[in-house]
């Protein structure tokens, strides 16, 4: 049984793309929840306007 991260020669272009993919992700995933957050404070501030 070979083991995951014995990657041979690749492990040099591998393990980095693995690393700029999950600093990508996490990212993304930051800015999503963000924009979320002030989207829902926008509209609760435009509901508390027309009541």
């Amino acid at each position: 049984m070979e083991i995951v991260t014995d990657m041979g020669a690749h492990g040099a272009y591998i393990w980095p793309a693995y690393g700029a993919f999950t600093v990508i992700f996490v990212g993304l995933y930051w800015w999503a929840a963000s924009s979320n957050a002030k989207a829902r404070k926008k509209l609760e501030e435009m509901e508390r306007k027309n009541d």
